[in-house]
């Protein structure tokens, strides 16, 4: 429902392109979300690579004398919309549905995701506006610490083995 609420409030306007083609919020968008392993998200759950590919054949077209493809600007603009509108609810309230069991209560923290798009682009801060929608509890912080010690610990082979086999 964010997406096209977006586009509407911007009478359609492209959000992430202008005259001249990309501007430097889309890479800083594709910045943020190559780093969205160290929030335990997966960077490929938000079209990274479609993306990229869209991005290359934007500017490889510009190169060539300002080529405009509409449908290729209207599609990366699109997926850059879309990669935030998910990844910005992926922090706010996760990845799972916590609906699962009828007896399950979560308290989920809502927004309207259209504003705080709309706000990260007026601002010029995409990696600062996505950060307002972390958890704030120090626990959060905590997992995301241990998240990066971890994954570091896996880097180097992994926990030694005991000498005496299966435990």
């Amino acid at each position: 429902m964010a997406l096209p609420r977006f586009y509407l409030r911007r009478f359609y306007r492209l959000a992430w392109i202008d005259r001249r083609g990309p501007t430097r919020l889309a890479d800083d968008l594709v910045s943020v979300l190559h780093q969205a392993n160290l929030e335990g998200l997966r960077p490929e759950d938000y079209h990274l690579a479609a993306i990229e590919i869209l991005l290359a054949a934007v500017r490889a077209d510009d190169r060539k004398g300002g080529v405009i493809v509409p449908d290729r600007w209207a599609e990366l603009d699109l997926l850059l919309t879309d990669a935030f509108l998910v990844y910005g609810s992926h922090l706010l309230a996760g990845r799972v549905n916590l609906n699962l069991q009828p007896e399950w209560v979560a308290n989920r923290r809502v927004t309207d995701f259209a504003a705080v798009l709309e706000t990260a682009l007026a601002s010029g801060d995409i990696a600062g506006t996505l950060a307002t929608l972390e958890p704030p509890q120090q626990g959060f912080r905590q997992l995301r610490e241990a998240l990066v010690y971890h994954r570091a610990i896996a880097a180097q082979g992994g926990w030694p083995r005991s000498r005496r086999g299966r435990c």
